[in-house]
């Protein structure tokens, strides 16, 4: 699907239509709007790697948690990534 690099350019448009003659700070902008998202998305990664490769017995425990979780659930632990939609600019 082409949602997500849509949005991104919509974003980006925007920030370059705001500030026609500031490409460098309309570029700046959009970045101070993307980094907190997009460093809170590594994180998850990387806990997310962390808890899906764990040795013996701690592997036991996550599938344990896994398998008593219902499918629901564990779909909205990543709803803010999955469901993210734009800002109202964009």
């Amino acid at each position: 699907t082409l949602f997500p690099y849509t949005t991104l350019f919509r974003s980006l448009a925007h920030h370059l239509a705001s500030r026609p003659d500031q490409p460098a700070a309309a570029l700046q902008a959009y970045v101070r709007e993307r980094q907190p998202r997009s460093a809170k998305v590594q994180q998850t990664a990387a806990t997310n790697s962390t808890i899906y490769h764990l040795g013996l017995p701690a592997a036991l425990a996550r599938d344990t948690v896994l398998r008593l979780s219902s499918p629901q659930s564990l779909l909205e632990r990543m709803d803010w990534i999955y469901g993210w939609r734009p800002p109202a600019h964009a």
